[in-house]
């Protein structure tokens, strides 16, 4: 048997050193994760509602994620599922607003579909198994036919997106600052690109790329993931109408004090 320690157990302690406003609220924050998305826990939704829970409950695991990612010095990854859950907490949300949006959010599915299809043709149109790509022309043509349908009930600019943007999405919601520090500066780390790399580059005698902790992403990360996780609760208030307005005003007070005094270190 292996003796094997997944992630870096040292890191761990200087985390919650750098963070200790974010650990006393911590166990509040998982209290109140368990107690709207606990497994007993049972509720009655209309379809639009059921889409807005399963966004929510997927953003709960992603506040983990983050929390594992920044304690272990993970920052740009950490930074990256930053902008999943904010994608998933702002859609939760827009549904509510406007819950037609939700059926068009679960549609455009069939066009995502319909590119990994064409691709995968394209890919193996000259393999030697031709029952395969026979199967996957078959299944072109059903997809093509929904998305037609589709067309014909929302409208050619279909094809190309079911929304305007999540900057829209943040308009329409008054996020516009979550937007900023929990999207659009998160988004540098989620593709490959030129500014990823400058900020790793260090040049002495010659050129380096560190790959040492990136301490103030993964600290800004789980800032921005507490902000997102109380903003969850919230829509789960108000989808559910559980009227603990007052409560969450108060946990919300909680984290402003967590980090009154701590600069917030985004790079931007």
């Amino acid at each position: 048997m292996v003796n094997a320690t997944v992630g870096f157990p040292e890191e761990i302690p200087k985390f919650l050193a750098r963070n200790p406003g974010f650990a006393r609220l911590y166990p509040e924050l998982l209290l109140w994760s368990h107690n709207l998305f606990g497994t007993e826990e049972k509720y009655s939704l209309d379809p639009s509602g059921i889409v807005s829970f399963g966004l929510l409950a997927s953003a709960q695991e992603t506040f983990l994620e983050i929390v594992c990612l920044a304690g272990n010095g993970f920052g740009s990854a950490a930074q990256a599922r930053l902008r999943t859950m904010f994608e998933y907490v702002s859609l939760a949300a827009y549904f509510l607003v406007d819950p037609t949006q939700a059926e068009k959010f679960i549609y455009f599915q069939r066009i995502e579909g319909r590119k990994e299809l064409s691709h995968a043709v394209e890919l193996y149109r000259h393999d030697a198994n031709p029952e395969f790509i026979s199967r996957l022309s078959e299944r072109m043509k059903q997809v093509s036919h929904d998305i037609s349908n589709l067309e014909q009930r929302y409208g050619k600019q279909f094809r190309r997106s079911w929304h305007g943007g999540f900057d829209r999405i943040a308009q329409k919601l008054k996020w516009e600052q979550h937007y900023f520090y929990c999207y659009l500066v998160p988004n540098r780390h989620v593709h490959a690109s030129p500014r990823r790399l400058e900020t790793r580059v260090t040049r002495e005698d010659q050129l380096y790329f560190e790959g040492a902790p990136d301490y103030d992403s993964a600290d800004e990360a789980v800032r921005g993931g507490s902000t997102m996780l109380i903003l969850s609760f919230g829509v789960m208030n108000d989808l559910l109408s559980l009227g603990r307005r007052e409560a969450l005003q108060k946990l919300s007070s909680e984290l402003i004090d967590a980090y009154k005094d701590v600069p917030n270190r985004t790079r931007v």
